[in-house]
């Protein structure tokens, strides 16, 4: 049964009278801010984490020169050990033989998980890790400091890809598709799937519930699905610069969209790109992405089965 929020008078949602906080000209403050020139626009969304596992010299320990087409920051729930060593042990392991690519996962902190995290860290020294709690309701926090990494240890990157940790990847679609990415220098990339709905949930039995003094606005701004995006580096830059000044919202998604519709930054979809639960599971071979492998055994089997390799 549906159970409305209270105070349902929503704002209805204008281009151009979109007051979600900070109401301020962001590409403005932004420019200024990278200027180094002073502001009195106070933040109000502050990232007082500190990390426990940060692999700062991964982006140039084995590096002989200073370009990177590809960084890969995976979005993971501390308790999915057996998904990342999936991707580590499948296209993740190919991509890193490339000096094309680096990939890293994030994570909050779980204390009763904590050792086989430090385990898993030492092992492998591809965790990116803040002291906040690893949560739903923190993943706008996750994505923060991804985009916060991303500018401070490897800013030679030329795009960045954000994934969830249950999108299988066809590493051989993935590198044509960066080869193109890269021969368009011209061009800034902030793309990936554009989601169709638009309307915030209001029932309270939702996870994805907003209430009034949340968001009070009748619809989103457009925005891209979080669990599979490119973005150019400079566009990680500005929106660094730009997430203390915008108010923090839990879904992580619509809170890059509010700050890119803030930034007049227009999101594009990206082709072969499938966010819905398996559903283009026969397509994989075209493909660069798809969605819902939550299951390890199978994450591996599909990818052995799609390259003909022996596990």
């Amino acid at each position: 049964m549906y159970t409305p929020l209270p105070n349902t008078t929503w704002i209805h949602f204008n281009d151009t009278e979109f007051r979600y906080p900070i109401d301020t000209n962001m590409a403005e403050l932004a420019y200024r801010i990278l200027r180094n020139e002073t502001t009195d626009i106070r933040i109000i969304n502050s990232h007082p984490f500190r990390y426990i596992h940060n692999p700062e010299l991964l982006c140039s320990s084995k590096r002989t020169n200073s370009h990177l087409p590809l960084l890969i920051l995976i979005k993971s729930s501390v308790p999915h050990f057996d998904l990342r060593n999936a991707i580590r042990r499948t296209w993740g392991r190919k991509l890193k033989k490339s000096p094309k690519y680096e990939m890293a996962f994030l994570l909050g902190y779980l204390n009763h998980h904590q050792h086989l995290i430090d385990n898993e860290h030492y092992k492998n020294g591809d965790i990116i890790q803040e002291d906040f709690i690893d949560a739903y309701w923190n993943n706008t926090y996750k994505t923060i400091m991804a985009y916060n990494w991303a500018v401070e240890y490897c800013s030679i990157a030329h795009t960045v890809l954000f994934l969830d940790d249950d999108m299988f990847i066809n590493p051989d679609n993935l590198d044509i598709y960066v080869s193109e990415i890269e021969g368009k220098e011209e061009e800034d990339v902030y793309s990936g799937v554009l989601l169709e709905i638009l309307t915030p949930i209001r029932d309270i039995k939702s996870k994805w519930a907003v209430q009034y003094q949340e968001y009070p606005y009748d619809s989103y701004p457009r925005y891209l699905a979080v669990s599979v995006m490119f973005v150019s580096m400079s566009i990680v830059q500005i929106f660094k610069t730009i997430f203390p000044y915008v108010k923090y919202l839990k879904l992580d998604d619509v809170y890059l969209g509010i700050v890119a519709h803030k930034l007049n930054i227009q999101p594009k979809e990206t082709p072969h790109l499938d966010n819905a639960n398996l559903s283009n599971f026969r397509n994989l071979s075209i493909l660069i992405a798809s969605h819902g492998f939550k299951d390890s055994n199978l994450y591996i089997k599909t990818y052995f089965e799609l390259f003909d390799y022996n596990a």
